[in-house]
């Protein structure tokens, strides 16, 4: 049985930079998922001052939207 927080046919939007491992999706297709493309930071991912795990200010103009289909 699976059970996910997606419905079928949605999309999953993944934002980040190349050097942030958590924005690369691992191997959409063993989770179920197709990518569909990936493009620039998607606008509603672009809200307040994102920062990293050092507590600096992101410079987001290289991070980018990876969209997944489930």
């Amino acid at each position: 049985m699976h059970i996910g927080i997606l419905q079928p046919g949605s999309i999953l939007k993944v934002s980040g930079t190349a050097r942030n491992k958590f924005a690369q999706p691992l191997s959409p297709a063993d989770a179920g998922f197709k990518k569909i493309d990936t493009g620039s930071l998607d606008p509603a991912h672009q809200f307040g001052v994102q920062r990293a795990t050092t507590e600096g200010a992101l410079n987001t103009s290289n991070s980018t939207t990876t969209n997944i289909r489930q």
